[in-house]
Formats: structure tokens, sequence, C-alpha cells
């Protein structure tokens, strides 16, 4: 639960940056596609989808020993007594606030993948179910033709009376293009030829693979609207970009036709059955998508300036920048609320020692009673050079130990009161001790541990 709690964390922050990055890549996508071209927005958006999955900022911190202190740290939560903040934690544990977030994400997860999963093996069957490999004819011989030029190999060319509209998809073995039956003997070559071209490159480009693992990867973010929108974002410009690409270097009479043939495959639209992982010749959902993608093929293009699309990009890595470095700022903020192993302490708990005070508060006993063993801590010791650990005695007596003593003997316990001290060393200089109830047995050395009493910190150790 704690590993699932920390990627729950880690996917939180790059849930919320990620999506301050793609409103803002949404906002200028048109202005930068005007000065670049379509298929230099499709990797812009592409680039804005891994932001959700990419924790550069963990990367960054395990670089420069940022996550490794963390590791060493307890999640303290600081309140002071009669706050809101208090009521809002007091509430947070009494329903167990942080395991129904856990639950709820993974419930989610699971969801969202067998719906995705059903709709797809659905599809896939439903237009599989009367398919027919197409082996003569226009399409077959202008399918070799196109296959031979873009270097394509093993991809199945069906016919299907399930299907209305010109389709391609993928299962674990092969990959399909589908014509719709209605279609084998209605069209002259060239539309065959736009058809077929604008498909395979799809293939080309792996558009189909990527578009299968957004899908996979929207499970983690199944919670986040805006993910949803830039993946449908995506398959526009990909269905663009391919247009572009199958248009850009010919004449006005061949890109009239293609819009024609595009406006007409569209009418089609409202009997297709819906399906996220297949790429549609004319999957238009409204008016609005085919007027864009109509006005982009018809508008006179020029290959964008190399150094425009440098810039484009630089902004786009400086805002990435900016949001890590904002990522590392956010993650204490976000692990105090939702950490399930967070520890919540009252500001009057917490003492501050300037460095030049007495360093012999490290060695100070706190008193404690039964009640601090209602329930036993069974602390884990973590290794590491910048963290040590001590039992106290009420005479001072110190003992320093590396783990814990677990003896089960067969006698009469004869306990006496300790406190145990984790010290932990920070990269600055500074340092913060944590001390907990204990008591020791005498007789056979048991160690038993209790909840934690106070916390100090030194500015600078010199421990």
């Amino acid at each position: 639960m704690i590993m699932i709690n920390k990627i729950i964390i880690v996917t939180l922050i790059l849930s919320f940056l990620s999506s301050c990055i793609g409103s803002f890549f949404l906002a200028t996508q048109n202005f930068i596609y005007r000065h670049t071209s379509a298929k230099f927005v499709v990797l812009l958006n592409k680039l804005v989808l891994c932001c959700f999955i990419t924790p550069i900022f963990l990367i960054k911190g395990l670089w420069s020993g940022w996550v490794q202190e963390q590791i060493g740290y307890h999640v303290v939560v600081e309140v002071q007594r009669g706050s809101i903040k208090e009521a809002i934690y007091t509430t947070k544990d009494m329903i167990h606030f942080e395991e129904i977030i856990s639950v709820v994400w993974v419930i989610g997860i699971i969801c969202y993948l067998l719906i995705q999963t059903f709709v797809f093996i659905s599809f896939l069957t439903h237009i599989k179910k009367d398919s027919k490999l197409i082996l003569q004819g226009i399409w077959y011989h202008t399918f070799q033709k196109l296959c031979k030029q873009k270097g394509l190999k093993q991809i199945y060319l069906l016919s299907s009376s399930n299907l209305h509209q010109p389709s391609t998809t993928m299962d674990s073995k092969n990959i399909y293009l589908f014509v719709p039956e209605y279609l084998l003997d209605t069209l002259e070559e060239k539309y065959v030829a736009m058809i077929l071209n604008h498909e395979l490159t799809h293939i080309k480009n792996n558009h189909i693979l990527f578009r299968i693992l957004a899908t996979v990867l929207n499970a983690f973010h199944w919670f986040n609207p805006l993910y949803y929108v830039l993946k449908e974002n995506l398959s526009e410009w990909i269905e663009i970009s391919c247009d572009e690409e199958a248009t850009f270097y010919l004449g006005e009479e061949y890109k009239k036709d293609y819009t024609d043939l595009l406006v007409r495959l569209n009418e089609e639209q409202t009997k297709i059955q819906k399906c996220k992982i297949a790429f549609c010749f004319s999957n238009s959902k409204n008016l609005k998508i085919l007027k864009k993608r109509t006005w982009c093929i018809m508008r006179k293009r020029t290959l964008g300036k190399k150094c425009t699309r440098i810039a484009v990009l630089a902004c786009f890595l400086g805002a990435v920048h900016v949001g890590n470095v904002l990522a590392t700022e956010l993650d204490k903020p976000m692990s105090e609320f939702f950490a399930v192993d967070a520890g919540v302490f009252y500001t009057d708990e917490i003492t501050w020692v300037d460095p030049s005070e007495d360093t012999d508060n490290r060695y100070v006993f706190i008193d404690f009673d039964d009640s601090a063993f209602e329930t036993e801590n069974n602390i884990i010791f973590e290794q590491g050079d910048n963290i040590t650990y001590e039992i106290l005695f009420e005479d001072s007596t110190v003992k320093n130990i590396t783990e814990n003593t677990d003896m089960e003997v067969i006698h009469e316990h004869s306990f006496v009161k300790t406190n145990l001290k984790k010290h932990i060393k920070n990269s600055d200089g500074s340092c913060v001790i944590y001390t907990y109830a204990g008591k020791v047995c005498m007789e056979c050395g048991k160690e038993v541990y209790g909840e934690f009493l106070s916390e100090l910190r030194t500015a600078k150790c010199n421990h």
C-alpha cells in the first residue's frame, strides 16, 4: 500500500504540472501550426502526453541526491492545536482518507483498462466477423503498389460488410487495413489511392502503436479530464498531418478531390462503431473538425523554418524545466496531505535549536507514561551514512543500535524506560532528531517502541 501511495503522489504531481503545460499548448497550438507544420504539432502533443508519465523531477533528484535524502525522512505535518489544519488532518485520520484514495485510484485503473479492452475486442470482432481478404481488383493492385513505395510489409487488406469507413487497426500479431464492402466497386482509382495512401501513412508513422500506448497510459490519469482532451486533440492533429503529407506537394485539383472524398465519406460517420484504437479515413465527430481538416488541406502551405521549430521546442523545454522545479517544491505539501505514513505533530512538540546553543540537547531524556505503548510502533531501521540510532536511558546512558532486537525468551520481562533517538544529517549541514517512546528488558534485551514523542531540529549539526 505504501508503494502504491507513493506512486499516486508522483502521479498527482505530474498530472497537475502536465495539465498546466498542456493548457498552454492547447492555447498556442494553432499559432504554432501556422508557423511550422501539423507533423511538428503532433510531436509537441506527444511530448505533452509524455510529461504525464515521465517524472523528470525524480530523475534530476536522483542525480543531485535530493531523492536519497527524502527517503530518510519521516513525513511530518506540523499543525497548531485548535487550527483548521488540525481539524482537516484529524478528519483524514478518522476516515482513512489516504487508503480510500489508493483503493479508488487502483479500481479506476482496472475499470478503465477493462472497458477499453472490451470496446476494442468488440470492435475488432465485429468488423472481422464477415471480413474477406482482398486479393484482386483496383484496391489490391493500388495497395501493393503503395506498400512497395513506402516499404511496408505484413499488412492485411480486408473488406468488411460491418464497417462504414476505411479503417486501420492492429492486434497483438497483425496490422489490418479494412475497406467497407460497399466501396469496393464504387470509387475511381484516384480516390482508392487517396484512401490507401492516407491509411498507410498511419501505419508507416506508427500512429496506431502510439495511440494504443496513449490509451493504456490514460489509465493512470483516468481522473484527469485534460488528458482525454489532449489525447483526442492528438488524434485530430495526426489526421491533419496525414492529410498534409498526402497532399502537400500536389496541385489544387488533387486537394479539391481529396476534400470532396473526405466530405462524402464523412456522411457515413454516424454509422461507424466507435473505437479508440483505430484510425478511420473520415473520423470527424462534428462539422467543426471536418472544416478544420478541409481548411488545412486547401490553404497554401510553406515549409516552416528550422529556426522557428527550434525556438518553439526551446520554449517547450523551458516550460518543462520550470514545471519540474515546481514539482520538487510540490513534493512536500503533496506528501503531507496524501502520504499514508504521514505523522501529525503539534508545533509545541517540535523544538528548534540554534547552533550556538548547547548540543547536549540530543541526550535529554523525554519522560512518558504507559499510554505511549497502547499501539506498538514497529520501527524500520533504515540504513545510511547520514542516519544513526541510539537508545537513551533515564540515567543518560547511551546505547548505539542498528536494528530492532526482538528476542522471544520465556520469562517475565523486566522493562525500563528508554528513548529511541533517530538522528539524520542533512546535506545542507542541518540535522533532525526524532524521539520515540521505548522500553528495553534488562534481562533479555527485548526492545519495544511506542509513539512519537518529539522532534528536534538544529540549523547546524555538531553531533
